[in-house]
């Protein structure tokens, strides 16, 4: 059964943890305060808007904590919006920064993101690969809200690939956190997900239980992708009961709620739900309607030029940090040489002096 898996976005706007002297830097700050708003009121040209904005103040001033945290909203908006090269080319360049200036919640966030922009892409061990970095980094940093996230996000790659008990497992570790933490977002994902593993296994019934707990912690908190995901979910699991007008009720409310989160990746998720359940209805007219949007938007997500583009923005990363690691073994060796001459300089003059005084 198909089913939408709620990954954890990371938090992006990390700005408001500095502690700040500059007074140019405060306009940075001010206006990713503006854009955090705006993205809480899903108001997406205004947050693209306040990020640029705050990027270009940040980067004539050279604020690098403003920069790295505008590349990461940004790439969430990009990968939202299915440009995956465009996030990942966002998220790397932020990542850079965020090590240069050894900060490790913002390295984690954005080793988080690039695995979510592999699941995305179905490129499995990468995904996995930068998941385990991140959860490394939150687990050295004694981050629950952080390993939770990795956990969750863990979880749904063992689900994609068919490892329903390991996906399980990962899933009520994550639970376990954030209910300790009393953290309703996280609480509310992964209820959703544990579902879409119980309906997977075949426990329906269940499944239905745990997404209406989700939808309701959901609209507690506001969350609309997850208020989606968890109407679709329940959509899907009617329709695999054949209980299919329930199912077109709740995939209805969900296609109405979706273009309001501006994730085009969820939004093909839900055509392709909804034109299978059309199918099975013998509806074939709407069926085939669904289908053909699903088609569309996924076609805009996923193309060979995208792959090539996402393969060169993690190569120009792993370069970039290359070339860094060896200016800095350079700098070291030439320093070395730089102290070696003055040494050698010193030592003369003084044998010099030490002559000249025998002589005399």
């Amino acid at each position: 059964m198909y089913q939408v898996r709620t990954y954890l976005i990371f938090s992006f706007f990390l700005t408001a943890t500095y502690v700040l002297s500059q007074r140019d830097s405060t306009v940075v700050v001010r206006l990713q305060q503006k854009a955090t708003l705006c993205d809480g009121l899903h108001q997406t040209d205004s947050v693209i808007f306040y990020q640029t904005k705050a990027l270009e103040v940040a980067s004539e001033i050279v604020y690098k904590p403003g920069i790295a945290s505008a590349l990461s909203a940004l790439g969430v908006i990009s990968m939202h919006k299915g440009k995956y090269p465009e996030g990942l080319d966002y998220f790397f360049k932020s990542l850079k920064l965020y090590e240069e200036i050894k900060n490790r919640d913002g390295e984690l966030t954005q080793l988080g993101n690039i695995g979510i922009v592999y699941d995305y892409q179905q490129d499995f061990p990468k995904a996995l690969s930068y998941y385990d970095k991140a959860l490394k980094i939150s687990e050295g940093l004694q981050d629950k809200r952080h390993i939770s996230i990795q956990l969750c996000n863990i979880a749904i790659v063992h689900s994609n690939i068919g490892e329903l008990s390991k996906a399980k497992e990962f899933f009520f570790k994550a639970l376990t956190i954030d209910r300790e933490r009393n953290d309703k977002e996280g609480i509310a994902r992964n209820l959703s997900n544990i579902g879409s593993i119980c309906s997977d296994q075949g426990n329906n019934a269940q499944s239905i239980q745990y997404h209406l707990q989700a939808l309701s912690i959901a609209e507690q908190t506001g969350d609309k992708r997850l208020i989606v995901s968890c109407l679709a979910n329940i959509g899907s699991v009617y329709a695999y009961l054949k209980e299919y007008k329930k199912a077109e009720n709740y995939l209805n409310r969900s296609l109405n709620e979706v273009a309001a989160t501006g994730d085009l990746n969820l939004q093909s998720q839900l055509e392709f739900i909804t034109s299978g359940v059309y199918a099975d209805m013998n509806n074939q007219e709407k069926a085939l309607l669904h289908y053909k949007k699903h088609i569309a938007l996924k076609d805009s997500i996923y193309n060979e030029e995208n792959t090539k583009k996402s393969v060169r923005s993690e190569m120009n990363y792993m370069f970039e940090k290359k070339a860094a690691e060896t200016k800095y073994v350079n700098d070291v060796k030439i320093l070395k040489l730089e102290g070696d001459n003055a040494r050698q300089k010193q030592m003369a003059v003084f044998l010099a002096v030490v002559l000249v005084l025998l002589i005399i």
